[in-house]
C-alpha cells in the first residue's frame, strides 16, 4: 500500500525537485516559487491525471503514484515559468557589433520533451494497470469481463 501523503508533503518534495531555494541552488537569492505556486503546479498535475481517461477522482492523500505527480508538477512549473523558452540569452553590443550569448533554451526544450514523453508513458501504464486491477475486482472496468487464469 502506498504511503499516504498530504499536499504539504508533496509541496516539500516538489520544492526539492525544482531546487527551489537558495540553499539548493546558488543562482537564486530567494525561493523561486512561492507556496501558492507550488500548490498550483501540484493541483494542475493532479487535475491532469484525474481528467485523462479513464476519469478518476484522486486526492493527494490517496494519489496512486508519487513519482508521476512530482514529475508532472515539474512539467507544469517549467511551462508556467517559461523555462521552455531561453531565459538566459544575453545580448551585448560591443563597438557597434551585436554579440549574443545563447543560454540553455535548447537544453530546456529537449529536457521537457523527454520529461513529457516519460510522463505520458508512465500515465498510460499506470491508468491501464489500475483499470485492470479494478476489473479483476468486479468493478465497472472495461476489463471486468476478462477471464485470465494464472
Amino acid at each position: 500500500m502506498a504511503q499516504r501523503r498530504t499536499l504539504q508533503d508533496f509541496m516539500k518534495f516538489l520544492a526539492i525537485a525544482l531546487q527551489n531555494s537558495a540553499a539548493q541552488n546558488p543562482n537564486l537569492c530567494a525561493d523561486e516559487s512561492s507556496p501558492v505556486e507550488l500548490e498550483y503546479y501540484l493541483e494542475m498535475a493532479r487535475d491532469y491525471y484525474n481528467t485523462q481517461p479513464p476519469l478518476a477522482n484522486y486526492q493527494f492523500e490517496n494519489f496512486p503514484s508519487f513519482s508521476w505527480l512530482i514529475h508532472r508538477a515539474v512539467i507544469e512549473a517549467l511551462f508556467c515559468k517559461g523555462l521552455v523558452q531561453d531565459r538566459n540569452t544575453v545580448n551585448v553590443v560591443v563597438y557597434g557589433e551585436n554579440i549574443e550569448d545563447f543560454g540553455k533554451g535548447d537544453k530546456f526544450t529537449k529536457w521537457i520533451q523527454v520529461l513529457v514523453g516519460s510522463s505520458e508513458s508512465h500515465l498510460d501504464n499506470l491508468k491501464r494497470a489500475i483499470n485492470i486491477s479494478n476489473g479483476f475486482a468486479d468493478s465497472h472496468s472495461q476489463y471486468a469481463r476478462l477471464r485470465i487464469i494464472s
